[in-house]
């Protein structure tokens, strides 16, 4: 089976070193430490598992936290051995992404993913000042998903995600019950191959998990009608431009009562449905206006705000700044 990655490469600000990252023929683990950027400190964790699974652990110490706004870390390229899966989850922190290959921007922090499947990555992160990050980052080859999951099962996970065809990156919320497998990726007080068995095993619990939550496997709660329910509603009002419906009209749709739809919906997304879609689409709104020239007002509209000022607001009150901040830059 194939590696994972070819290689990986960091190309760091002025000030530190850059950093070139080759696989291993067998299973290895490292700690790496990289010198200081003139704002914080990046210690890395890589495993390898010569089947074609790669673990990368980041933590982002700042020398000083601040609210205004992103710093950027730097460029990070990878060649993906001619197609993997990557997952990236932060269980401390906020990343915002501008990706090449596909060009778009994305952010990522607790409860939302980030997905890609591409035979190459081409990005450059930027990470809140406001706290510390920690970022694990699962990357499995697509030949080790097939002999793992089989085919068909492979082809509705990344089907599911919005994956294919590739290349592909997107953000998807995340239940804790999810996320929480990426996060315990790699024990604490263990070394060398029992390590790297528990990484392994950890790997695989994960992508049962997310298969679950997706609705992939066979059976189980995550397949349930209210499960399937929620996820119907998120596909739908992913859909729906402008302003969304109420909570009664969603309900009126699917026939059930607004009080039992957003508690389905919570217990699968982890928040209620206006808070979660809204969330989104501040999100979306981000990384249109630092990649595009659309008017604010034009954008608040298309977003479902009925004055423009009641978006500002909401934009700041998450990010922590205006979207003139972003064109500033």
């Amino acid at each position: 089976m194939a590696n994972a990655y070819r290689k990986i490469k960091f190309t760091w600000p002025e000030g530190a070193n850059d950093l070139q990252i080759d696989p291993l023929s067998d299973d290895s683990d490292s700690d790496l430490l990289h010198a200081s950027t003139p704002e914080c400190d990046i210690f890395f964790t890589k495993i390898d598992m010569s089947f074609g699974i790669s673990i990368f652990r980041s933590v982002h110490t700042f020398k000083k936290h601040s609210d205004d706004g992103l710093i950027e870390i730097g460029k990070v390229t990878s060649d993906l051995s001619g197609g993997s899966l990557m997952v990236q989850s932060v269980d401390k922190g906020r990343i915002l992404h501008d990706e090449m290959h596909p060009n778009t921007a994305l952010e990522y922090k607790c409860g939302y993913d980030l997905f890609r499947f591409a035979d190459r990555a081409e990005m450059i992160p930027s990470v809140s000042q406001a706290e510390d990050c920690t970022m694990t980052s699962l990357t499995i080859s697509h030949s080790t998903l097939i002999s793992l999951l089989g085919a068909d099962c492979v082809e509705r996970m990344l089907s599911a995600l919005g994956l294919l065809p590739s290349p592909k990156v997107l953000v998807h919320p995340m239940p804790a019950s999810v996320s929480r497998h990426l996060h315990e990726l790699i024990p604490t007080g263990m070394t060398g191959p029992l390590r790297r068995l528990v990484c392994q095993a950890r790997a695989l619990e994960y992508l049962s998990a997310l298969l679950t939550h997706l609705g992939c496997a066979e059976n189980g709660e995550e397949n349930s009608p209210s499960r399937r329910r929620a996820r119907k509603v998120f596909d739908m009002l992913s859909q729906v431009p402008g302003k969304l419906p109420s909570l009664d009209e969603i309900a009126a749709e699917f026939n059930v009562s607004a009080r039992t739809l957003n508690a389905e919906f919570k217990a699968a997304y982890g928040q209620p449905i206006h808070t979660l879609m809204t969330d989104l689409r501040l999100n979306e709104a981000h990384a249109a206006i630092k990649a595009s020239t659309i008017p604010l007002k034009t954008l608040a509209q298309q977003l479902g705000y009925t004055h423009t000022h009641h978006f500002l607001t909401a934009f700041r009150r998450k990010f922590g700044y205006p979207p003139s901040a972003l064109r500033k830059k």
